[in-house]
Formats: C-alpha cells, sequence, structure tokens
C-alpha cells in the first residue's frame, strides 16, 4: 500500500499536468458566466466535508486547535491575526469569539500560537504557483521537494487552513492556470487531512484591468469551494462598504487604522480592511470549533 507521503508527491505529479494541460488547450471564451459572490455569506459554517476531513486529520495526528495560514503578502504582513496572538485583541461587542481565540491560542503552531506564526506557505509577491513550487519552500526546513504547502502542513500539522490567494495571479491574467492551481491547493490540503478555507480576494484599485479581472478570479475560488464541498470565507463581499472598498492608498493591501492595531474591534477600527479581515477570520474559525473539538 502506498504511504501518505507517496499518494500526495503523485498527486502532485497528476495537479501540475492538469495545470499544463489547462493553460495549453482553454480558451478564455469558454469560461462561464462568472457567479455573483454578493449572493454567498462572508461566514460559512462547518459542512459535511470540514467534519470528515477533521475526523481524517485526526487519525494523521493533525493538532485540533492549530491552524496555518496560506497565501501572498495580505496574509504574511503582520497586521493578518498576529495583533491576536501577540496580546492586542479587543474583543469589544465580539465577546462569543473569546473561545475560539482560547482553543487556538493554546499551541505552539511552529514560532508561535497559531494567530502570530510565521507561516512556511505564505510571502510577499506571491502567485498560486509560487504555493506550489518546490523552489520556494524554506530551506533547511523541508526537504525532498516538498512544496511550500506541503512543508507548512506537514511541520505544522493543523486542523484547518486558511488560504486567500490570487491577487498577484490577476497580473498573469490565466484564469484557467489558476484553477487548476487552486483545486491542487485544495486537494492537497484535503490529502493531509486538513480542513481549507477558501477566501476570496479584495479588489484591486492600482490597475483598472487587473481590478476588472477579480470577478472573474473569485469565481473560480467559489466554484473550487463548492466543488469540494469545503467552507468559503467571502472576505470581497465582508469590504464592500468600507471606504475605498477596504483598501489602503495603494490600491491592493487592506487598509490599517492609524494606530496599527487590527484587532480592536469597535466600530472606528472596523472601518479599516484588515480589521475586518481579522474579525471575520475569528467567525471562520469560531464556526469551525464543533467539529474540532
Amino acid at each position: 500500500m502506498l504511504s501518505r507521503a507517496s499518494i500526495i508527491k503523485i498527486i502532485g505529479i497528476l495537479g501540475l499536468f492538469f495545470t499544463l494541460l489547462v493553460e495549453a488547450s482553454a480558451p478564455a471564451a469558454a469560461l462561464p458566466n462568472l457567479l455573483d459572490a454578493h449572493a454567498f455569506p462572508v461566514i460559512p459554517y462547518a459542512s459535511a466535508r470540514a467534519r470528515r476531513l477533521a475526523l481524517i486529520g485526526r487519525r494523521f495526528g493533525n493538532r485540533a486547535n492549530v491552524f496555518s495560514k496560506v497565501g501572498d503578502s495580505i496574509t504574511a504582513m503582520g497586521y493578518f491575526l498576529v495583533p491576536v496572538g501577540n496580546g492586542g485583541l479587543r474583543l469589544g461587542g465580539y465577546e462569543n469569539l473569546g473561545w475560539a481565540v482560547q482553543w487556538f491560542s493554546q499551541a505552539m503552531a511552529r514560532t508561535n500560537n497559531s494567530f502570530a506564526n510565521e507561516s512556511l506557505a505564505a510571502m510577499g509577491g506571491w502567485t498560486s504557483y509560487d504555493v506550489l513550487d518546490p523552489n520556494k519552500a524554506a530551506p533547511g526546513i523541508c526537504n525532498g521537494g516538498a512544496t511550500p504547502l506541503e512543508c507548512e502542513l506537514g511541520v505544522t500539522r493543523p486542523s484547518v487552513a486558511l488560504i486567500m490567494i490570487g491577487t498577484n495571479d490577476l497580473a498573469h491574467g490565466n484564469v484557467a492556470g489558476f484553477a487548476a492551481n487552486l483545486n491542487r491547493i485544495v486537494t492537497i490540503t484535503e490529502n493531509f487531512g486538513v480542513i481549507p478555507v477558501l477566501s476570496t480576494i479584495p479588489d484591486r484599485r492600482d490597475n483598472l484591468d487587473l481590478g476588472n479581472r477579480v470577478a472573474a478570479f473569485n469565481d473560480v475560488i467559489i466554484r473550487t469551494a463548492l466543488a469540494h464541498g469545503i467552507p468559503l470565507w467571502n472576505y470581497w463581499l465582508a469590504i464592500q462598504n468600507l471606504s475605498n472598498n477596504g483598501l489602503s492608498t495603494d490600491g491592493v493591501h487592506p487598509s490599517v487604522p492609524p494606530d496599527q492595531n487590527t484587532a480592536v474591534f469597535d466600530d472606528f477600527h472596523l472601518q479599516y480592511g484588515f480589521t475586518m479581515r481579522n474579525l471575520t477570520a475569528l467567525q471562520v474559525l469560531n464556526n469551525l470549533l464543533p467539529v474540532l473539538r
């Protein structure tokens, strides 16, 4: 019988082949009509698939009170969840989220608790290709051709992976390639017995052409979540009513309050994109607690 490691490597090879095949053959005109992202709630509930993956993860030895972060600079930046793990959290009227904070603060993920942990699968400027590129894996930590995603999941052994990727893929404009990569990212995560939570990406206001592609890429994210039966975190919708759609002056990254604390959940701080991302991240994790505990 093949080991889990062998199965994961085979899946990776097949995923790469599928990516190349789709990129070579799929015309842009063949894309289906886009789903309306407004129709999907910001916060998902734990699906039956999530429950099954949690059970598989326990058998694999995954840690129920640890989660991983996967993505680009919007995930790797210190504004995302790090203040939650470093004592900056002020729940305000969201005291019900205290259980999730306590649950995921107990264990050392790798360098810190899950909120403040330095992920091996999140880096500024990364695309979906980078998450799957063994050459981008942290040297000296993971060997044997592991991708950054496999490295993070194998070392950290989480129960949940918060995944947001695609903002930098917009520059390539290759929706089919992104779809193949995202499917592979989700499949690898599932094969580690980890619950993938897919997040929609925010708008882009730095470049009109790139901004016009956001809907198509979010359509891929939504369809991938639906196809796998996994939680969809609709962050795009969460920040639509914020000033500048929750973006900073660079038009790419979520906005940050003047005091830099993105873990204060009061009316003022929640006018900023990163604070809203942290609040909704905790709400997502809170809704997964029933299948993890």
